[in-house]
């Protein structure tokens, strides 16, 4: 890690050969991670990467929870259909099966190659796999993709759009 400003500066490890399978994390796997797996699993499909699986969890899930009226609302628009999602929380097994582990912040990055740090060379952060860098003023937007959770509608829609954005760019590296 490099310094950046004040806070620690994340790059993404090389990008692994041969990926099977990725596990999404964020904050509480009721919004972020959730649609980022479901709309993955569409993307890959559409792309014909089928033995592409990717799947959801998070850093802090105390009971097992569906995802808000919000993300059902506005994933619905993506062709993303998250009913019957249930929160979970990332174990080490869940973290030692994944090919890849990809956060949606800095902060899930850090703490997840604290959590796991034999597996530090397949976390990686989402954000980081988005071309289009010139818009975000401040380094924090730039590492990180906002929690949209008890925000208004159109928070929803825009960090789904950022995901379907990281992850459209993300499997361009598996052409």
């Amino acid at each position: 890690m490099y310094l950046y400003f004040d806070s620690p500066r994340i790059d993404n490890p090389i990008f692994p050969i041969n990926v099977k399978s990725i596990l999404f994390v964020c904050k509480g796997n009721i919004c972020r991670s959730p649609f980022a797996e479901y709309i993955a699993n569409k993307i890959a499909l559409e792309r014909s990467l089928i033995d592409v699986i990717s799947s959801s969890a998070g850093l802090e899930v105390p009971t097992s929870l569906a995802s808000p009226h919000e993300v059902l609302e506005i994933s619905e628009k993506f062709g993303v259909n998250l009913n019957a999602h249930k929160s979970n929380r990332i174990t080490g097994r869940s973290a030692e099966c994944s090919d890849m582990i990809i956060a949606m912040e800095s902060w899930q990055v850090i703490r997840l190659r604290e959590l796991f740090p034999l597996h530090g060379d397949k976390i990686f952060l989402l954000p980081l796999f988005e071309r289009n860098t010139r818009k975000w003023r401040w380094s924090y937007e730039r590492y990180n993709i906002l929690d949209p959770y008890g925000k208004p509608m159109p928070y929803f829609q825009e960090c789904f759009h950022r995901i379907e954005r990281c992850i459209n760019e993300l499997y361009s590296k598996f052409q």
